[in-house]
């Protein structure tokens, strides 16, 4: 998944000024007593190593988070601490490993490095502060870091641990850190003032023919035990042009991703500085940052320029690579091209091996990050967010709209165009792995049943084999290099194979004999395998037809939310929700009439407005016929009741639909707000927080972006209705959660749970689930939370932020009874179109274990 690339820099997204020192690297390895505790060294500014040092380590137990639930032996036992008395393991101390082998923690020295094998292990260190101070955690390879017991994201993909504040209280201080690389560093760094710019400025290139605003991005971090109000960033171009965003607040300890406006005015000649400053409540600089703002010409299709947008995903700043066409008058409006980058590659590098075209305007988003979530969930609506944006700038065909990426974004390729064929003419995908499961094994939806089928069921949206039907009617060229030692070249011969078996009518498989990444003689001014000729030149015959066209389609959605339309029909509703839903049609508009043929759909919408007569249309599905008036809109509705098909009205917006339908990930957007709970006990408190922080955190590092996070006792309910919330706690600790679940099926107390007429009690239990957010007809609330400090401390590291894990509108797990145990879960499920338990579709654990 993951290769080698020739990069170039990219052009307009800086470091932020004053970044961290290189860290220290790994010595000889020792075997000595138990560790002391690290203290800070005066004569280094206050710097404390953490590791390398003396530390206690054990061996691979943790497994990697792409399922749901894992057994842990180590965060059990932390899990199950009682809040006075916090775990910490001793030298010798026995713990089960896999397979029934039993390891030991082991005492290292100051100068040890970890021998092989001890990826997915721990390393447990103290250090000691005489006061209570805060300091800034930096490293590499670590995959997770609990302070004190509570979560702090780590290094993803080996590019070091983004800088996070963290609270050292007087005395030791524990450090447990989860190995993800073969030299695991850590080290803590004052910090240089309570807030700061953190991380890159992601600022957009000037353009020869832009002017007015634009919008820009930063991380601001706060290195304080408060929350910081009122921060606002002034930009001052040098022409003395200054704009003053307000941002929002700041939680204690955390680093949030900020969005502000900036003079967009070209300069009058050569490239443009910024001057950001970071100014407190009384408008006074805490820090500035000076920025060169490249000016672009945009007419140039040489070199790509970097377009800024603000997401309506969760209302960060991010940015697209652009090359425009080199149109002239008199010709044809361009066609666009998004195409997507592979593993370790920015959008802008990218595009800077494709050639510039004359029919075409190519635009490159980000995947929120060169790894990014494989253009799968956000970094799939990241590329259509993208594409949409670029559409509103560009004059363009939109019959001439073309979708292509080479490796992971070969497989974004897959996976986006099988889900959203109204989009696409054609794709082109090149050395693309199909899915998850089929590029590392193990398939969750092979042999699933009862809760292991529901909770399998939103894997369906990452399998292009179960939804190549939708690319009947699509062009399709798939090309491979033959010696590709990275992706398999199997890949892109299975789903050849697939294209022929299912009598595609327009496929193309091309394998050259090139390696992963390669370049030909065919291909004069770019990189082949990411600008074949023959591809593009297969884009430019096709066009998206009109719907008075199409006679005929087949659509298969994994869920309305994702894929609901193709041309004239849409899937409103399932009636198994999440499994896969079909439907085959024909139309005849001199006649009025539709046959269509269903599977797993309980509502859908037919579009008459291409007919000769839009007024009315009679319909033969499933066996019956049913005739009907069109909407104000154009639209006839169908119902299914039992196995009978009725004309129904528009379906209320209160109801499940494309508009709002879960599962849980699917509605982690509209800028999505997350609201921790401030209300319960002390501990309950430092955990809903803790929770909030680690996710916003797990974001920012594989998404460059975070939530705005608040309390619940600053959340204000009545200002932006229509934002999707992610609710953190439960009923009794955070005072925002019954009004915005007043009439949830699911009740989340200490000490118990409720859904629907059955009733789960201990503190040990962990909920997720999603429901309407009342007063909106598009937002929804996500609730995240347990019973008690055990379910709190497994839902901290129930990640909605991870590719291929994926969750349906509810899901009840029950922490692990002993430290060889696993996590349980006792209830997943779906709910009903009405969003109720009882019209849904769930499934429990054992009644023995339901108490």
């Amino acid at each position: 998944m993951h290769h080698e690339h020739p990069s170039s820099t990219r052009p307009s997204v800086s470091s932020a000024a004053g970044s961290f020192l290189g860290l220290l690297a790994i010595a000889c390895s020792a075997i000595l007593a138990a560790p002391a505790a690290v203290a800070a060294d005066p004569s280094d500014g206050g710097r404390v190593r953490v590791f390398p040092g003396p530390a206690l380590v054990i061996r691979g137990l943790s497994r990697p988070m792409r399922g749901t639930l894992f057994a842990d032996p180590v965060q059990n036992q932390l899990a199950h601490a009682p809040a006075d008395r916090p775990w910490e393991p001793r030298e010798g101390d026995e713990v089960p490993g896999r397979d029934g082998e039993i390891l030991r923690w082991t005492a290292v020295g100051a100068d040890a490095s970890l021998a092989e094998g001890f990826r997915r292990g721990y390393i447990h260190a103290t250090v000691d502060s005489a006061t209570e101070r805060v300091m800034i955690m930096t490293g590499a390879d670590v995959g997770l870091c609990f302070v004190n017991g509570e979560p702090h994201a780590g290094d993803l993909y080996d590019r070091g641990l983004f800088p996070t504040p963290v609270l050292l209280r007087p005395g030791s201080n524990r450090f447990l850190l989860l190995v993800a690389g073969e030299k695991p560093t850590l080290e803590l760094v004052p910090p240089t003032r309570k807030a700061s710019f953190a991380g890159r400025h992601v600022v957009p290139d000037l353009l020869a023919d832009s002017s007015g605003e634009a919008w820009a991005g930063s991380g601001v971090s706060n290195a304080t035990p408060d929350t910081i109000d009122g921060l606002s960033v002034r930009a001052t171009r040098e022409d003395g042009t200054t704009l003053v965003t307000k941002v929002a607040s700041i939680p204690p300890l955390c680093t949030l991703r900020v969005a502000y406006r900036i003079p967009a005015a070209p300069a009058a000649a050569g490239p443009a500085r910024l001057r950001l400053e970071l100014l407190d409540a009384e408008e006074r600089p805490v820090e500035t940052a000076d920025l060169g703002l490249r000016l672009a010409n945009p007419l140039d299709p040489r070199e790509p320029h970097v377009q800024t947008f603000r997401s309506d995903i969760d209302g960060t700043v991010q940015y697209y690579a652009v090359k425009r066409a080199a149109h002239r008058d008199g010709d044809p409006p361009p066609a666009v091209v998004l195409t997507l980058h592979g593993a370790s590659v920015d959008a802008a590098s990218h595009l800077v091996h494709i050639g510039g075209k004359s029919w075409a305007h190519l635009v490159s988003p980000t995947n929120r990050g060169p790894y990014g979530f494989d253009w799968e969930d956000i970094g799939r609506k990241d590329a259509l967010e993208a594409l949409r944006d670029a559409q509103s700038r560009l004059p363009h065909d939109p019959t001439r709209v073309y979708l292509s990426g080479h490796s992971m974004g070969g497989h974004g390729t897959w996976h986006i165009g099988c889900l959203n064929p109204q989009d696409f003419a054609a794709i082109g995908p090149s050395a693309g792995w199909i899915n998850y499961w089929n590029y590392r094994g193990h398939d969750p939806l092979a042999t699933s049943v009862g809760i292991d089928a529901i909770m399998a069921r939103p894997m369906l949206a990452s399998d292009p084999e179960r939804l190549l039907p939708n690319l009947r009617d699509r062009a399709v060229y798939v090309l491979h290099g033959s010696s590709d030692n990275n992706v398999p070249v199997d890949q892109s011969r299975q789903m050849a194979k697939l294209l022929a078996d299912a009598g595609h009518r327009d496929w193309t498989y091309r394998e050259e004999g090139g390696s992963h990444f390669w370049n030909g003689v065919e291909s004069d001014s770019s990189t082949a395998c990411v600008d074949w000729p023959q591809m593009m030149q297969c884009f430019a015959r096709h066009v998206l037809p009109p719907d008075a066209s199409v006679r005929s389609l087949e659509l298969v959605s994994p869920n309305p939310r994702i894929t609901s339309r193709l041309h004239w029909i849409s899937i409103v509703a399932q009636r198994h929700h999440g499994d896969l839903s079909r439907v085959k049609a024909d139309c005849w508009p001199l006649k009025g009439e539709f046959a269509v043929e269903s599977e797993n759909v309980a509502a859908l919408r037919l579009d008459l407005r291409h007919l000769r007569s839009p007024e009315r249309a009679t319909v033969k599905i499933d066996g019956q016929q049913v005739s009907g008036a069109a909407d104000a809109g154009g639209g006839l509705w169908l119902e299914r009741e039992g196995e009978a098909w009725k004309v129904a009205a528009e379906p209320a917006p209160r109801l499940k639909g494309p508009h709002r339908y879960g599962p849980v990930k699917e509605e982690v957007d509209r800028r999505f707000l997350t609201v921790y709970g401030s209300t319960g006990s002390e501990a309950e408190n430092a955990r809903m927080l803790a929770k909030a922080r680690y996710d916003a955190e797990t974001y920012l590092s594989r998404a460059v972006s975070t939530p705005e996070v608040v309390s619940d006792v600053e959340f204000d309910a009545h200002a932006e209705p229509d934002r999707t919330i992610l609710l953190v706690g439960n009923a009794d600790a955070n005072s925002a959660w019954n009004g915005l679940l007043p009439n949830s099926p699911v009740e989340v107390r200490r000490g118990s749970l409720r859904i629907g007429d059955r009733t789960l009690t201990g503190d040990d239990l962990a909920v997720l689930f999603v429901q309407p957010r009342p007063g909106s007809d598009t937002a929804a609330v996500v609730a995240i939370g347990g019973t008690g400090p055990v379910g709190m401390q497994l839902a901290q590291r129930w990640s909605l932020f991870v590719p291929f894990v994926r969750y349906p509108d509810c899901v009840v797990v029950r922490a692990a009874a002993e430290p060889t145990g696993s996590p349980r879960t006792m209830a997943a499920g779906f709910f009903g179109r009405n969003w109720s338990v009882e019209d849904g579709e769930f499934a429990w654990a054992a009644d023995e274990d339901a108490k």
